[in-house]
């Protein structure tokens, strides 16, 4: 996706303590390198992004199109993430908006399945 995923600060005992951003294929900065955490940008172009205790989601242009307030993020099929705030698990798009638990619900083996109301 031509953006590289930078962290600076330094090594102690076989830990990385710093901070990361992204410098897109031109040696660019993309965004500040202020993040606790990164992942890398899906096919979508989003990267999971964490400051603090909280996880959130940037775009392509350095933008936080999801502030960080969950805690935690992940992937979970097309523009849906699935995201917990303590024990409250539920899911979102890449906007932020928020479904309801009646939107979706899981399968014997906890995968996240969509009702009739989620758009997959």
């Amino acid at each position: 996706n031509g953006f590289m995923e930078v962290g600076i600060g330094d090594f102690r005992d076989g830990v990385f303590y710093g901070k990361y951003g992204f410098y897109n294929r031109y040696g660019e900065k993309v965004c500040p390198i202020i993040y606790d955490s990164t992942g890398s940008f899906d096919d979508r172009g989003f990267a999971r992004i964490k400051l603090g205790e909280y996880w959130g989601l940037l775009n392509m242009k350095g933008e936080e199109v999801i502030k960080p307030r969950f805690d935690s993020i992940d992937e979970q099929h097309k523009d849906y993430y699935f995201v917990s705030v303590g024990r409250k698990r539920f899911v979102i798009d890449n906007t932020g908006h928020n479904y309801s638990d009646e939107d979706y619900y899981r399968d014997e083996l906890g995968n996240i399945l969509a009702s009739e109301n989620l758009p997959f």
